[in-house]
């Protein structure tokens, strides 16, 4: 954590910072069409848009609707254009096994997850999300964060695990997930990484710089992209 102390006026705001994700509107009408999902379903999903973009801030709203099994479904959809953007072609058959609407097998772990996350049991959450089909570690944690933006109540909020933020815990703030966590699990690591994620905000924080974990996350990610060159790193 103190190779980030130096760094704290470039953290701060890190996710609020985030640009908004442009996709293609109608690449994803005549793909959910395919999967199974009805014009009013589909509406419901693309009207929360208006721009064509997915931002952080936009998934916290939908988030705040995700408390039945099509709310749910709406979320993850939303979540998953949100990581994919443009770049999504190559995942049309993944997608298409993990949002079938009436998919009883992924509205049981959406809901088992959103639950255990809420509940700050991340471990459990992330063995879990392993059973949503056609996705990994980089996309169900995705889920996992979404899940929870529309409980101001969750104290541990989960945060977004891939390689970009893999690469910067390693070799930025050189944190060893194994040792912190006792284990080899990538459950109990997730986990491990995310507790660590919201101490290290909290330490850093100052009365008039304050830092939350997702700013971590958010930092470690852009860091990633740059193999850890701060001096890449640029500032509206």
């Amino acid at each position: 954590m103190a190779t980030l102390r130096p760094y704290v006026a470039d953290i701060v705001g890190a996710s609020g910072r985030q640009a908004s994700i442009p996709f293609v509107a109608n690449t994803w009408k005549r793909w959910l069409k395919g999967f199974g999902w009805d014009e009013p379903l589909i509406t419901r999903l693309l009207d929360t848009f208006g721009d064509d973009c997915v931002s952080r801030r936009g998934l916290a709203t939908i988030a705040s609707s995700a408390h039945d099994a099509e709310g749910r479904l709406i979320l993850l959809t939303a979540t998953m254009i949100w990581g994919r953007g443009k770049k999504n072609a190559r995942m049309k058959n993944s997608f298409e096994k993990l949002l079938r609407p009436g998919d009883e097998h992924v509205a049981e772990v959406l809901e088992t997850t959103q639950n255990a996350c809420a509940s700050g049991r991340l471990a459990g959450a992330y063995l879990s999300a392993r059973a949503l089909p056609g996705i990994r570690e980089p996309f169900f944690t995705k889920w996992l964060w979404a899940s929870t933006l529309g409980n101001d109540s969750v104290a541990l909020r989960p945060l977004v695990l891939d390689r970009l933020v893999w690469f910067s815990i390693r070799e930025v703030v050189m944190w060893n997930s194994v040792e912190a966590s006792g284990s080899r699990r990538l459950a109990d690591r997730y986990e491990a990484f995310v507790v660590a994620a919201h101490r290290w905000a909290e330490a850093l924080s100052a009365e008039d710089q304050l830092i939350n974990a997702e700013d971590i996350e958010c930092i470690l990610f852009e860091l990633g992209k740059h193999k850890g060159d701060w001096s890449k790193l640029s500032q509206p």
